[in-house]
């Protein structure tokens, strides 16, 4: 998987294309550490890793798994996951504030991918994206 990692990256660079993994269960990368070793291993600059605050997890936890994965840190996957259902991204404002607090500290651009909403709606999604951009307009 590194070596194919690491193909993947030079085919990706050519074309200016950057490539990016996250963590999912039952996967490769099936945690922030996993994810982030196989970043690691595969050493290439054209590979970061996709972060998301992960259910059952505790608030601590996330933020621990965050700043463990700073140094390789593409980009975010933001939404708000509560029970069984994805639900409006205000009701999780305050902990995305201090998710994107701790990313500005790597000093480098990331981008913001709003993946689920409310109902999948794209009503939902443009409520969301108005919470997400009063989220980044407050970042220090």
């Amino acid at each position: 998987m590194v070596e194919d990692g690491r193909r993947i990256c030079e085919l990706a660079e050519k074309e200016g294309i950057r490539i990016a993994v996250e963590f999912h269960g039952k996967t490769l990368t099936d945690t922030n550490e996993s994810a982030k070793r196989f970043v690691e291993e595969v050493g290439h600059g054209n590979l970061g890793m996709l972060w998301q605050p992960t259910p059952g997890m505790s608030l601590v936890e996330r933020m621990e798994g965050l700043k463990g994965v700073l140094p390789v840190l593409a980009n975010l996957h933001v939404y708000h996951y509560a029970g069984e259902e994805y639900r409006a991204l205000e009701g999780m404002e305050e902990e995305w504030r201090g998710y994107l607090e701790v990313v500005r500290g790597t000093g480098r651009d990331h981008c913001c991918l709003m993946e689920f909403v409310e109902g999948d709606s794209v009503e939902a999604f443009l409520r969301d994206a108005v919470v997400l951009k009063r989220m980044l307009k407050g970042v220090k």
